[in-house]
């Protein structure tokens, strides 16, 4: 049984069943706060089960489908040959990472993106040496804006609505 709840975002650590009960006694989110000095919210609980069952799914997302896209660029301007890193070539990589930007941001509105974002403090991950500085923060944030500004989608207004008009199913079904 875990008692101590890591709540930090994206990379929190929570079993789901075990938080509230150890032994016959029952933590209180005051508990879990005062140790972690953490306001604990419903989103942590969810962030907390991701992190534990799709964890492997979300490695492969920050750094290897990174790792293989830019792979694949440079083998290809490459072509075998050894490769000259130029201001275009780089300018070509970053337009690249842009259109990864835009087929993922343009399925839901900026509402969307800003509510879900907001909940995940910004930091690198642990195979990205964890940088959690406030620069790091800043920049991860101010990239985060500006592709949500640039390519969510501004016609679509039913993907964010009250919780009082959604049934517990559309709010914890996925």
């Amino acid at each position: 049984m875990q008692r101590r709840a890591m709540l930090d975002g994206a990379s929190t650590a929570i079993e789901t069943a075990d938080l509230f009960a150890e032994g016959d006694s029952l933590l209180t989110v005051e508990d879990i706060e005062h140790e972690r000095n953490y306001v604990f919210e419903a989103h942590h609980a969810v962030y907390g089960y991701c992190a534990a069952h799709y964890g492997p799914q979300i490695s492969k997302s920050l750094h290897e489908v990174p790792l293989q896209h830019r792979l694949k660029f440079f083998k290809r301007h490459a072509a075998g040959n050894p490769l000259l890193v130029t201001r275009q070539l780089l300018l070509s990589y970053l337009d690249s990472i842009d259109l990864k930007f835009h087929s993922i941001l343009a399925n839901h509105s900026p509402l969307y993106w800003l509510h879900l974002y907001r909940r995940i403090k910004p930091s690198l991950s642990k195979g990205h040496d964890n940088l959690v500085d406030e620069v790091t923060i800043l920049l991860v944030r101010q990239i985060a804006d500006l592709a949500i500004a640039k390519y969510s989608d501004l016609t679509r207004t039913t993907d964010l609505a009250p919780s009082s008009e959604l049934t517990l199913k559309q709010l914890w079904g996925g």
